[in-house]
């Protein structure tokens, strides 16, 4: 049989003993929480792993659409820049047409000009011709009478010259009221092309 104070000492042992074996000590119970954070961790990081891959595949996704519009969107406009150049031709051979049609009505202008100059002088000097024949009949009288004929003779001349010259004046300016019509009407026409293909260019 046990004394007492065996008893009690044996009964603390087997008490200390069951401690030690439920109560987990100190760094035990640091080292399980840390093993728990590492494991949090690394599903947290996995998450954002995934996310920013996910992130990256709607990234690349995009960016490959911008790419297929962008290509799509230059295919759709090449006709367009055709047209642009073509239209640019034609204005750059436009504005020579128009500059030779320019050119062409200011040296009908200075033709219609200098005949009209020299109509006007022809018929001064036979008005002066024919006043001086008049200022001399009263004391010419036969001297006139002689010279009648060749005075209307040349009087003749002279309008056959002045109907000449007028008409070639009326054919200049006709010449010239055609060129400044079509002139007038080929810069209607362009500006109506321009404007259809400036109206084609803002639907495109």
């Amino acid at each position: 049989m046990l004394s007492l104070p065996s008893a009690i000492w044996r009964s603390r042992q087997s008490a200390s003993s069951s401690d030690s074996v439920t109560t987990p000590s100190p760094s035990a119970t640091d080292t399980v929480a840390l093993c728990r954070g590492e494991r949090s961790g690394s599903a947290i990081l996995e998450q954002q792993h995934g996310a920013t891959i996910e992130e990256l595949r709607v990234a690349r996704d995009s960016l490959s659409q911008s790419r297929t519009e962008v290509e799509s969107a230059q295919r759709l406009n090449a006709p367009l820049q055709d047209g642009l150049r073509r239209v640019n031709g034609l204005l750059v051979a436009h504005t020579e047409e128009l500059r030779r049609g320019t050119t062409r009505i200011h040296e009908l202008e200075g033709s219609v000009a200098t005949l009209r100059v020299a109509a006007e002088s022809e018929m001064a000097r036979a008005q002066a011709s024919e006043l001086q024949a008049t200022s001399r009949f009263a004391l010419y009288r036969a001297g006139w009478l002689r010279m009648r004929p060749a005075s209307e003779r040349r009087r003749e001349a002279v309008d056959a010259h002045v109907r000449r010259l007028s008409i070639r004046l009326a054919e200049l300016e006709e010449e010239r009221d055609l060129a400044v019509r079509e002139h007038d009407e080929r810069a209607v026409a362009w500006r109506r092309m321009f404007r259809e293909a400036r109206r084609d260019r803002e639907m495109a």
